[in-house]
């Protein structure tokens, strides 16, 4: 039984200190036990950007082409995944050995700088240029880096011109085929690069709800509707910690002693999978300059109050 007082006093917490924050739901045993609407202008149907809950995604749709055949091991490396491109675009030094699998847990130590609050001012130049791809392969690797954990959403753009040049369809259209349309996902839309490759770590644009279902899709280890979407080994490597934090596209938290696996994009957006309680947690919030951290929400509220 959910703890109604605790959720009663998320409410008012959110209404004084989360105002950004637009949409909750928590699902327990696949049953729906939460929902709340807090902006007017939002609705669990509607569609909201999720940022950087795209990379989950795309690293999901790696796994679905792993198993199909469209992609052989991790260990294969940019050369291998893209042999045209690279050989068109010239890589620099070190980028063509490249690993898928350093990719998905962001340890290529290929070049990239993060700023403050989560920014990525190198996204930024990246997407200035005519040929992002291209630009992409252009980055030089730190031997020294290789192995250490770098967050790079440049990385999880490269993930989807693989996916591309794989299945020879965009990861919009692969998903729509194995992953969305099965889901019953329809209200959907994701942004492409001028040379017309969906972005891999951000863009994509989904409703609460769906959220929810990708959640339950991978606390179900990629089980749905007794089809398996998602290998389950895939489930389980994307959710081992190759970092301190961090798996295939996955954050890894954990509170008051359960795992929770977090798909989380910039200002607020989450689905959060708690596999010790078989649950949930999604939110949705607008995008702040100064937004506030929502995991206190969860850790003093949420989480307790499926205890």
């Amino acid at each position: 039984m959910i703890n109604i007082s605790l959720l009663e006093q998320a409410e008012q917490k959110i209404r004084r200190a989360h105002t950004a924050l637009d949409t909750v739901i928590i699902i327990e045993n696949d049953q729906r036990v939460y929902e709340k609407v807090f902006n007017p202008d939002c609705a669990l149907d509607k569609p909201q950007s999720v940022y950087s809950v795209t990379k989950s995604i795309t690293a999901a749709l790696i796994g679905i082409a792993i198993d199909k055949g469209y992609i052989d091991v991790v260990d294969q490396t940019l050369t291998e995944l893209l042999p045209q491109v690279c050989a068109e675009a010239s890589p620099a030094a070190g980028v063509g050995g490249i690993t898928l699998h350093q990719l998905l847990s962001m340890t290529s130590g290929q070049l990239w700088n993060n700023g403050g609050l989560r920014t990525e001012p190198m996204l930024t130049r990246i997407m200035q240029q005519p040929d992002w791809l291209e630009a992409l392969l252009k980055l030089p690797v730190s031997s020294s880096q290789a192995g250490q954990f770098k967050y790079s959403t440049g990385g999880s753009h490269l993930l989807s011109a693989i996916i591309s040049h794989a299945t020879g369809t965009n990861c919009a259209t692969f998903a729509e085929q194995h992953l969305f349309a099965p889901l019953g996902i329809t209200d959907y839309h994701w942004s492409v690069d001028p040379q017309g490759y969906n972005t891999g770590g951000w863009g994509l644009q989904l409703t609460p709800d769906d959220m929810a279902k990708f959640g339950q899709l991978i606390l179900r280890r990629g089980q749905y509707a007794q089809c398996q979407l998602i290998p389950a080994h895939w489930i389980t490597a994307s959710t081992t910690p190759y970092s301190a934090e961090y798996g295939y596209h996955w954050w890894l938290r954990s509170s008051q002693g359960l795992q929770c696996w977090c798909a989380q994009g910039l200002g607020g957006q989450m689905v959060c999978c708690i596999p010790g309680l078989e649950a949930v947690i999604v939110t949705t919030s607008q995008f702040a300059g100064r937004r506030k951290n929502l995991w206190p929400m969860f850790e003093n509220y949420w989480l307790p109050a499926l205890q």
